[in-house]
């Protein structure tokens, strides 16, 4: 394996001169150059213990896994390599295969491959005081996925006790009288077991314990089920027992047995297969893991022996037709206009189950953005009733309701008081929902994130060269004046180094878009379109924002002219770029394998400046339709929160609450626990009374606004001229 001395010989330096090098300890061009030749030679890789001659840490953690054939380790293993990356460090594991004699193997074998610290999942050792950890004083983390005591140990451990007294009271409570358990040993403690199957169900003749595998799953099922013929429930302790009882089931012809386990909840697989989940996430197992383990690494002497337990939930699975169940109708159809969008499009592919489920066909009209908003407004004004619903942008709601031409739905969902209590409440007013009124129902979500490689800004080298040329550690940049900069590091006519071409995906043109991308600066400037009634867009402020968005085109392509979101998603999605800003509703492509070369490399954060421009959309009946009622419960159906992950599944994003705290949709949209607080940080565009009168606001942001920075993108005009003219011709829009 090359050395840093191997690189040090050929280059002609010292190995301290290559160590500072690879630290941006120097600002030599000349040996930087020589050094970074050798190691392109050498095709040397430099480790973290390499990069510092006086450093003691190697930012590597072993861990120590009894298995892989369970489903639920490989998945905590996946979270916890992640959370680790996350911070810097790295991992070796092994697999013990439940044997202490291994486990004491690999533990000396990680000690003499000075990692920084071990963890070990469910140990089948004891807690030794005289263990090779303690006597070598190596931070120690004992993952048990059952709750134990290691009094001597860092612990963090699974509670599923209270999980599972909810689970059989659920139970009870559905009328289920005869159930079966099948536990692994070990999990939750035999007399905890009986204890709580006693408070709701008598016969503890039919519980199991056995160890994990699908055989000793479909050995114990067959036996319940065999000598219970009046038995309608399996609970099963991991999915490996669960699939062995769903086989012995099927062996016996007992098609009618419901199921339910202890697995992370996974809504594709919990539809079909079973009516509850007692689950943890792993993604917060995998947290509390790293930053435990981390803070032992780093902080020895404050690290005292811990016990942590998390509690597992019960979760009760509701199938996403379940609320449609007699509603079958004589044939209807109703027919809606919808913008060009991923959720629209997710919207198109659900009718067909609501179709089947009810007799109602729902024919869809896809346009553009701009004929959208032309014909629903020249439909609302001439009360014409062709259409029953529609799409509508939050910032048309106000509008439309002027027209007269938007149902009220209050009196339609007084039955359901509960109806919009799973929505973020404070969005609800923007989509046309208030304690008197309701003209819409929110149906796709509308914040700004920044989206970036995540590799670009963890590369060892990168970070050195950026820190060389700025002085400033490479980091995701939090104002605009370091997004600039970062973008110009990563723009690869500025920066020959660059392993991209170019640091930032911009949209331009005289369109809503390119509004949007300066407001977002506007904002953070301290500038605004409007103060109370006045036009105050001709600022100081206002132009300091305007030159930092004409600069940030320095860093794109000139040739790849994107004007639209979807247009933006394909130019990310080609690899090309380092970072775009995105609305949340168009950037699920980027996480498509498939498509996307930059899918599971996407790192994302809230905006420079932290303001989004709130987007989003909601649906609405039009009040002269001749079928409001269909429409309606199309609507209320398609935004439930019933339909909220198939829904994200086939492209869009809801406003429900619990979307938000899924781990199962992470993998594609690894951004989600970013949106409730981009949503918090979020502004609405201002728009005062008197421009909304003959669509006055449509003129000032869809086309004046976007029109005079086009021509300061094409150097038509200055940016001091262009904010003169905004104010002017806004203001001109009264007379």
């Amino acid at each position: 394996m090359v050395t840093i001395k191997d690189v040090a010989s050929l280059a002609g330096v010292s190995v301290g001169t290559v160590s500072n090098v690879l630290n941006g300890k120097t600002n030599n061009q000349e040996l930087i150059e020589k050094v970074e030749r050798a190691m392109r030679e050498l095709d040397y890789r430099p480790y973290a213990s390499a990069r510092s001659l006086k450093n003691t840490k190697n930012n590597i953690i072993g861990i120590i896994m009894p298995n892989l054939v369970r489903p639920d380790f490989v998945s905590l293993l996946s979270n916890i390599e992640k959370e680790a990356s996350n911070h810097g460090y790295h991992i070796l594991f092994k697999v013990c295969q439940n044997n202490r004699i291994l486990e004491r193997k690999y533990i000396d074998q990680f000690m003499m491959q000075r990692v920084d610290g071990i963890i070990v999942i469910n140990s089948s050792s004891q807690n030794d005081p005289d263990s090779v950890l303690y006597k070598n004083f190596l931070p120690a983390l004992f993952l048990d996925l059952n709750k134990g005591e290691r009094l001597l140990s860092n612990v963090i451990s699974i509670d599923y006790s209270e999980a599972f007294e909810e689970a059989l009271k659920d139970c009870a409570d559905r009328g289920i009288k005869q159930i079966g358990i099948i536990m692994e040993r070990g999990l939750v403690p035999k007399e905890t077991v009986y204890e709580i199957y006693e408070k709701f169900y008598k016969d503890t003749e039919k519980i199991e314990f056995v160890d994990y595998s699908q055989e000793r799953g479909f050995e114990a099922a067959y036996k319940l089920l065999h000598n219970n013929c009046e038995l309608e429930l399996l609970v099963t302790s991991n999915c490996l027992l669960a699939k062995g009882a769903k086989r012995a089931a099927e062996v016996l012809n007992r098609s009618e047995i419901e199921h339910i386990t202890f697995k992370e909840e996974n809504w594709i697989e919990d539809q079909s297969e079973y009516i509850g989940v007692i689950g943890i996430s792993y993604e917060k197992i995998a947290s509390h893991v790293i930053r435990q383990m981390i803070s032992s690494i780093e902080q020895p002497k404050l690290c005292e022996p811990k016990q942590t337990v998390i509690k597992a939930n019960y979760h009760r699975v509701k199938h996403f037709t379940e609320n449609l169940k007699g509603r079958k109708t004589d044939l209807a159809e109703i027919s809606l206009y919808l913008v060009e969008s991923p959720a629209a499009h997710a919207l198109q592919r659900l009718s067909k189950v609501y179709e089947n489920k009810t007799g109602v066909i729902v024919s869809c009209d896809i346009m553009k953005y701009d004929d959208l908003y032309k014909k629903l407004h020249q439909m609302l004004e001439d009360s014409d009733g062709s259409v029953d619903g529609f799409m509508m942008d939050v910032h048309w709601t106000s509008s439309f309701i002027e027209t007269n031409g938007l149902e009220d739905l209050k009196p339609y969902f007084r039955k359901q008081d509960n109806y919009f209590s799973g929505f973020m409440k404070e969005l609800l007013p923007n989509y046309g929902v208030s304690d008197w009124h309701i003209y819409g129902i929110p149906f796709m979500s509308g914040t700004q994130l920044l989206f970036y490689q995540r590799d670009l800004f963890e590369e060892p080298s990168l970070k050195s060269l950026f820190k060389r040329k700025y002085g400033l550690e490479l980091a995701t940049p939090t104002t605009w004046p370091e997004l600039n900069l970062t973008a110009e590091f990563f723009t690869r006519s500025i920066n020959s180094k660059s392993p991209v071409r170019y640091g930032l995906a911009n949209v331009q043109g005289a369109n809503i878009y390119t509004t949007i991308s300066f407001l977002n600066r506007l904002w953070a400037y301290g500038g605004n379109v409007f103060q109370d009634d006045s036009v105050v867009i001709n600022s100081n402020n206002a132009l300091a924002a305007l030159k930092s968005f004409k600069k940030s085109f320095q860093y794109t392509s000139p040739e790849q002219i994107s004007t639209t979101w979807d247009q933006l998603v394909d130019n990310f999605k080609s690899g090309h770029y380092a970072m775009v800003i995105l609305y949340d509703s168009y950037a699920i492509g980027i996480s498509d394998y498939t498509t996307s070369k930059v899918a599971g490399n996407i790192g994302a954060s809230i905006l420079p400046g932290g303001t989004s421009v709130l987007g989003g959309w909601g649906l609405g009946v039009n009040k002269y339709s001749c079928r409001k009622e269909e429409t309606v419960r199309f609507i209320e159906w398609i935004c439930s929160n019933y339909c909220a992950v198939p829904y994200s599944l086939l492209g869009g994003i809801t406003l429900h609450s619990k979307f938000y705290k899924r781990n199962d949709l992470k993998h594609i949209y690894p951004w989600i626990a970013l949106l409730p607080e981009s949503y918090r940080l979020a502004r609405k565009r201002e728009i005062p009374d008197k421009y909304l009168k003959n669509n006055l606001y449509i003129q000032i942001y869809d086309h004046i606004i976007c029109e005079e920075i086009q021509n300061v993108l094409e150097d038509k005009k200055s940016e001091e001229q262009a904010l003169a003219d905004m104010e002017a011709r806004i203001n001109g829009l009264l007379i």
